[in-house]
């Protein structure tokens, strides 16, 4: 988390285009992908409870809200970047890992990082189209493009696996 807000925060003082932001995201989540160690282990499918599922829904509202509530002290940039990452993949981390074992807990959060490929897809095309187009066509064209990001990364199998084996 540390590390990550720092790194943002540094970023985003920089002021740079979205285009080299995007292209410095793609980067970073492509490389990641690429060197992450193996997962080793045996993972054993597990039921998830409807009170677990409502647990993750208030602790990730709580997160949410938390860092709504402290926007304005924040900053834009810092909000940005508490926002974007370690709010969701915390919700995820912690219940996978509390819940199932550490190994679900890597394997979640490593697919999190192909789910933020389209994330990044999302929001750099509204960031793109939000100043051409009405507002509401540029979010279902960024949804649009971000669905289709999606698609591409899991009809293509595991990327993990592919980018491993490269």
């Amino acid at each position: 988390w540390c590390l990550f807000a720092c790194v943002g925060v540094l970023l985003a003082s920089f002021n740079l285009s979205p285009h080299i932001y995007a292209a410095l995201a793609a980067l970073v989540l492509l490389l990641q992908i690429r060197w992450s160690r193996p997962i080793e282990g045996n993972l054993t499918p597990v039921q998830t409870t409807t009170l677990e599922i409502i647990c993750r829904m208030i602790f990730a509202a709580v997160l949410v809200l938390m860092v709504t509530y402290m926007a304005q002290q924040l900053g834009p940039a810092l909000t940005g970047v508490l926002a974007a990452f370690p709010v969701a993949s915390s919700v995820i981390a912690v219940f996978s890992h509390q819940r199932y074992s550490p190994w679900h807990a890597a394997l979640a959060l490593r697919a999190f990082k192909q789910g933020l490929l389209s994330l990044l897809a999302f929001f750099y095309a509204l960031v793109c189209l939000g100043h051409h187009l009405d507002f509401n066509l540029a979010f279902i064209v960024a949804a649009l493009t971000a669905v289709m990001i999606q698609t591409v990364v899991a009809s293509k199998g595991q990327l993990l696996t592919w980018l491993h084996r490269a």
